[in-house]
């Protein structure tokens, strides 16, 4: 599944309009740069809580603060543990932002480095102590708006080395507004309910069988689903400019399974199906869903995570018409609200000639396809109209730079920030693109994003 000939053949790109938006160009291999000196992970981990302000603004505050945790993992003590915060030379175009995602942080030559902040005299073995890092943002000399990488390091003397080194780092991005968005610059956020398919076939009349329990702790409170759905009322109120540049991204097959686990149900296992233990989970999330829906934008999937490629493929042309007109019924049987018309979203933003004729044959008139898979990267405007001699269908492209931003690959010699500013670079990204103006950006995370409650909700606050 490639953006092969057929899809470079299939595309002509113009700008228009459409439900969702976004102003994205093509993901590139990151470049070789120079880097702020690196060092293979030391005995003391970081975890960063709060970075404030998370957007640097005119009008903000005039100290960038940064709170954490240290804790000496390792078997020796660590002496003379120190703090500092760097920031790295601006990036501006998706091959040097996807360079300091990868860990590449080019040091800025305008910049001193700052002294490194005393934490602990001595950091025994299991400890943990607070970090608290304060910088007056004048001392960042930022010469205007844009991403800067930002890296918080830590240096220490571990065991009986003889000098102090690097013994920790967490890299994150700092979005400087230092004006106004440009005028129409704004931003569409594709919120994922969805989950792969659990349920297995039953003879008529059997209980509900599921492959795995997972779902249990998922709809629970501070699993992952039950995450998604608390950080919508809670950051993204119905009426408030977050509600209304997201859309909710469902997959009907879930809502099914959570109304039959809420039902009563059972687990496969090696010596027989065993009672599920998510029943009451099940119900209380299904409820909570069905109140924050309306008023919302919300898209039907596919249903059950229907591969089109392969319907289409195999001459199916009526299940794939079937996947997604079954998805848009149940999802408003289910939440009580009307998807976006005639919309889909296929697996994995991907499709090719004859995936396109079979969805246009059957009714769909707009689509969201992964900016990464287009020949010649995502459109200005990010919408698009599908060519060709059938109906009209407009396309709308997902910025593959935010999805990479959300969902970082690992880096040399520090680790992205996790829990509530695990959404930091994406925010960034976002950030990014409205400074530079002229369009809407999609960001669009996986269907099984893993983001915890703090994150979700940080990016939504965002």
């Amino acid at each position: 599944m490639t953006a092969g000939g057929a899809l470079r053949t299939l595309l002509t790109l113009v700008v228009a309009l459409l439900v969702l938006t976004t102003a994205p160009q093509a993901a590139a291999t990151p470049a070789a740069t120079p880097a702020l000196p690196r060092q293979a992970p030391g005995p003391v981990t970081l975890a960063l809580d709060a970075l404030g302000p998370r957007v640097v603004t005119p009008d903000g505050p005039a100290e960038l603060t940064v709170t954490g945790r240290l804790t000496n993992s390792g078997a020796v003590p660590v002496r003379d543990v120190g703090v500092r915060v760097q920031r790295g030379a601006p990036v501006s175009t998706d091959r040097e932002i996807a360079a300091a995602l990868a860990g590449a942080v080019s040091p800025d030559a305008g910049v001193v480095a700052p002294a490194f902040t005393p934490v602990s005299g001595e950091l025994d073995p299991g400890d943990t102590v607070p970090v608290a890092v304060r910088v007056p943002v004048a001392a960042l000399a930022l010469p205007g708006p844009g991403l800067y990488p930002l890296v918080v390091e830590v240096n220490g003397t571990p065991g009986p080395a003889a000098g102090p080194a690097r013994v920790a780092a967490v890299r994150t991005l700092l979005p400087v507004a230092g004006a106004p968005a440009a005028a129409g610059a704004a931003v569409s956020l594709l919120w994922p309910i969805t989950d792969r398919p659990r349920r297995l076939a039953v003879p008529p009349g059997s209980p509900t069988l599921l492959a795995d329990d997972s779902l249990a702790a998922s709809f629970a409170p501070g699993g992952r689903l039950a995450g998604l759905v608390s950080a919508l009322t809670g950051s993204a109120p119905v009426g408030g400019p977050a509600a209304a540049a997201t859309c909710l991204a469902v997959d009907a097959d879930l809502l099914e399974t959570a109304q039959a686990m809420s039902g009563g149900y059972q687990v496969s296992s090696p010596t027989g199906p065993r009672p599920g233990t998510g029943a009451a989970a099940a119900g209380t999330w299904l409820a909570a869903l069905r109140a924050a829906a309306p008023g919302r934008c919300v898209l039907a999937l596919p249903y059950a995570d229907a591969d089109l490629l392969a319907t289409s493929r195999g001459n199916m042309s009526d299940l794939t018409t079937a996947a997604r007109t079954l998805g848009a019924r149940r999802t408003a049987e289910l939440l009580g609200v009307t998807p976006v018309p005639d919309a889909t979203v296929p697996a994995g933003g991907l499709l090719d000639e004859r995936s396109l004729a079979d969805l246009t044959g059957g009714g769909a008139r707009a689509l969201l396809v992964d900016g990464a898979t287009l020949a010649g990267g995502v459109p200005p405007g990010s919408v698009g109209r599908f060519a060709g001699d059938g109906p009209t269908t407009l396309a709308l492209a997902s910025d593959p730079l935010a999805a990479q931003a959300l969902v970082p690959g690992p880096a040399a010699g520090s680790v992205p920030a996790d829990g509530p500013l695990a959404t930091q670079d994406a925010l960034a990204v976002l950030t990014g693109r409205a400074l530079a103006g002229g369009g809407v950006t999609v960001l669009a995370p996986p269907p099984e994003w893993a983001a915890d409650p703090a994150a979700a909700a940080a990016l939504l606050a965002g």
